[in-house]
């Protein structure tokens, strides 16, 4: 099990920033070092060298994790710019982006090998997901806020995120998720266009 890390070594914390961009946007310092805590926690815990062998899932050898955690922020920054332009809904931004970058933060322990060959690892056969990220956000001294949306943002828990900022979260994450990689103009069979 992960332990609290004090610091960070330049060439991980170097790796986490590229492979996750939207982390120079978070304004608050503290908040953007408990993000890079709790991925390197994660990734130290994990089989994988670089972040990008991480997979989404099983049975998805086409998505990676960097990917899927990319796309979701991207998705929930971007409705949240919307909603605050369009309904004046008042977002924290950090937490936006903070929440986005961590909700599956876990999966990178959770799963092992790539592409074809990922399977399930011990620890997702005795811990929810969502979960094991709490914990390591927690261990990073993140506030609760979240790592509430990183527990409850699944819908295999009984919770929901309550937070506007995980209620976003949650949508973006389920829209990315089910939405086809690869979208093309063609109408699919049986679609009235």
């Amino acid at each position: 099990m992960a332990k609290p890390v004090a610091n960070v070594p330049a060439d991980a914390r170097k790796a986490i920033g590229k492979a996750f961009p939207a982390l120079a946007k978070i304004k608050d310092a503290s908040l953007r070092e408990g993000v890079v805590k709790t991925w390197y926690m994660a990734w130290k815990e994990s089989s994988y060298k670089r972040l990008e062998d991480a997979p989404m899932g099983v049975g998805r050898p086409e998505d990676s994790l960097l990917k899927h955690v990319n796309a979701v922020t991207g998705s929930a920054y971007a409705i949240g710019q919307q909603l605050q332009q369009v309904y004046g809904t008042k977002l924290n931004f950090d937490y936006v982006i903070a929440g986005a970058l961590l909700h599956d933060v876990d999966k990178i322990v959770m799963y092992e090998g790539t592409g074809d060959k990922a399977k399930h690892s011990a620890l997702s056969e005795k811990i929810v997901h969502g979960a094991y990220g709490g914990h390591l956000a927690l261990l990073a001294g993140l506030p609760m806020d979240i790592v509430f949306i990183i527990m409850a943002h699944s819908p295999k828990v009984d919770v929901e995120p309550d937070s506007p900022e995980g209620q976003l979260i949650c949508h973006a994450d389920l829209a990315v998720a089910r939405t086809p990689k690869g979208v093309t103009d063609k109408p699919r069979a049986g679609s009235p266009h």
